[in-house]
């Protein structure tokens, strides 16, 4: 469950980096 959260954040903080 936390490396997957963590897998999720990363993926999800890249997106959100990217749209701004």
């Amino acid at each position: 469950m936390r490396r997957k959260s963590g897998i999720i954040r990363s993926r999800f903080r890249a997106v959100r980096e990217r749209s701004i």
